[in-house]
């Protein structure tokens, strides 16, 4: 405290202890009414000049309140969609809207499904414009507003740099669209743009005292949402950087064209085939490409053994072929076995399980078979569901085939149906993690439906970029999806976070993973992107 409110405190004390010495009741005179107004002054003083020198304490806190409410809320829409239950499926986001032209508050809102539509699922307009909503107006106590809307474009930590003072930004939204915890954050009711942060700055009205007591609240797109104490333009943004992740591309061009599917040995060796000249591609360890070998058919699909044994399953006529590929130096010996006759070839209908026997789906007639690698043999495993698309393989051997719109399981011995379990509409591919986990990409919703290991259908767990059409798990069950329509990949966690982690060319259609490495083939340039994470 200073010089001045020293002397007062001092002045004071003396006046108490003159009091002290008089007589008076109990001992004691009282004060004279001169001093008591002395002393009542004194106080008055000292209050004013705690005051001053720490303003509205009640402003703080209030403040503070606004803003944990603010934060409470957004969180409040992150966490509602995230869920997935049945009571919600009206219900396609909530969102918080922020307008300079109401600053005394903001919109809590949902955005209700819609008669509109996208690949056939019905939507939200993912706006606030009264349309088809539920809207909640949250006003702040008199005094308080929002005085500054900040966004920012950029992926790095730095300040805001587009505030209220451009024009542009009189309007924002946050949408957390179901069944995502990341928001889409865009202005002016506008979705053709994203940004990676939003900040709503909360103050006292300026021309009383108080002024320059803020709090700030910002969300990124990664779903993090920071309470700061200072204004958005004294802000750091919290946007949270992934990790290293080296993206790499691998133009085989020269080799061949028109690539169907991409397989990986143990060692980290990738091999694609050419449907243009029925060739072999394979692409080693350092991304050296060269042509591994002839086919002599049409190729549809790739799997490797545990040996480096490479299977690519042909066209030969109007039946089927598996051409294989021993491993000896840098010419492997290459032989063929048949496959069933009524065997539908493509890219996703073959896998190899523990014992080396290869695993083939049957859309023609609805049925699993198994192949022995020796002789050849194929014996008749399993009935499928309709229209089998594509087959997986867990690490205890039990056989996973994704129907037109559900995936059935099945015994790694006997071949006995365990259970069938619904998925996302016109799902494409499937896989399963190292905790028997399944997951598919759906196509027609851009979505990835997770199933337990006992059958338990979560139909909406996450999503993903434009038209996923493969989908593979990492060594630590991280999900990828190949995304056509966006040219992109996400990478979805086990707690069905989804991001995009990397861009591809044109007409990404075909996945493999080994350890945290992810290629990817792009079919309409003959390239693989490669993501090492």
């Amino acid at each position: 405290m200073n010089k001045q409110n020293s002397s007062l405190i001092k002045s004071l004390r003396n006046l108490i202890n003159r009091g002290k010495s008089a007589i008076g009741i109990g001992g004691m005179r009282g004060f004279t009414l001169v001093e008591v107004l002395v002393v009542i002054g004194i106080f008055g003083f000292l209050t004013a000049a705690t005051v001053t020198l720490y303003p509205n304490s009640s402003v703080r806190l209030k403040i503070l309140n606004i803003a944990s409410d603010l934060q409470g809320d957004i969180r409040g829409a992150q966490l509602d969609a995230s869920s997935v239950s049945s009571q919600q499926q009206t219900v396609a986001g909530y969102g918080i809207h922020f307008s300079t032209a109401s600053k005394n508050g903001y919109q809590h809102f949902i955005d209700k499904v819609t008669s509109t539509e996208v690949n056939g699922i019905l939507i939200g307009n993912q706006k606030y414009d009264g349309q088809n909503e539920d809207r909640k107006f949250v006003t702040f106590p008199e005094g308080y507003s929002v005085t500054n809307l900040c966004v920012n474009p950029s992926t790095i930590n730095k300040p805001f740099i587009t505030c209220r003072s451009n024009a542009n930004v009189n309007d924002v939204t946050l949408l957390f669209k179901r069944p995502s915890a990341l928001p889409m954050i865009y202005i002016n009711n506008s979705t053709s743009t994203f940004y990676s942060a939003v900040c709503a700055q909360i103050e006292y009205k300026l021309s009383e005292r108080g002024k320059g007591i803020v709090r700030s609240i910002i969300l990124t797109k990664t779903g993090l949402i920071q309470n700061g104490i200072g204004g958005c333009l004294d802000e750091q943004m919290a946007v949270i950087p992934p990790p290293a992740i080296a993206i790499s591309e691998i133009d085989v061009v020269g080799l061949g064209g028109s690539l169907v599917d991409i397989a990986l040995d143990l060692a980290g060796n990738a091999y694609t085939a050419s449907f243009s000249n029925n060739k072999v591609i394979k692409i080693d360890t350092s991304g050296i490409s060269s042509v591994y070998g002839d086919i002599g058919y049409a190729p549809e699909g790739l799997a490797v053994d545990g040996s480096g044994t490479l299977y690519v399953l042909a066209k030969n006529g109007a039946s089927g072929i598996l051409v294989k590929f021993i491993p000896n130096g840098g010419t492997p010996l290459i032989s063929t076995l048949p496959v069933p006759v009524n065997t539908v070839l493509n890219d996703k209908s073959m896998v190899i399980d523990s014992s080396g026997f290869i695993v083939v789906i049957d859309d023609s007639i609805n049925k699993v078979w198994k192949i022995d690698p020796i002789t050849g043999v194929s014996t008749s495993f399993a009935d499928t569901q309709n229209n089998p698309k594509a087959v997986a393989i867990d690490s205890l051997d039990n056989i996973y085939v994704l129907n037109s719109n559900s995936v059935s399981k099945f015994d790694a011995v006997t071949g006995a149906y365990l259970w069938n379990s619904p998925v996302g509409p016109n799902p494409t591919a499937l896989d399963i993690d190292s905790l028997g986990n399944v997951f598919t990409a759906n196509n027609g919703d851009n979505t990835v439906t997770k199933i337990t290991q006992n059958g338990v259908s979560t139909l909406a767990f996450s999503t993903t970029g434009g038209n996923p059409e493969d989908l593979v798990v990492d060594a630590i069950n991280n999900i990828f999806t190949a995304n056509r329509n966006t040219k992109d990949v996400s990478k979805i966690t086990q707690a069905g976070a989804s991001s995009i982690v990397a861009s591809t060319g044109n007409n990404p259609l075909y996945m493999a993973a080994i350890s945290t490495t992810i290629f990817v083939v792009n079919k309409s340039e003959n390239t693989i992107t490669k993501i090492v994470q």
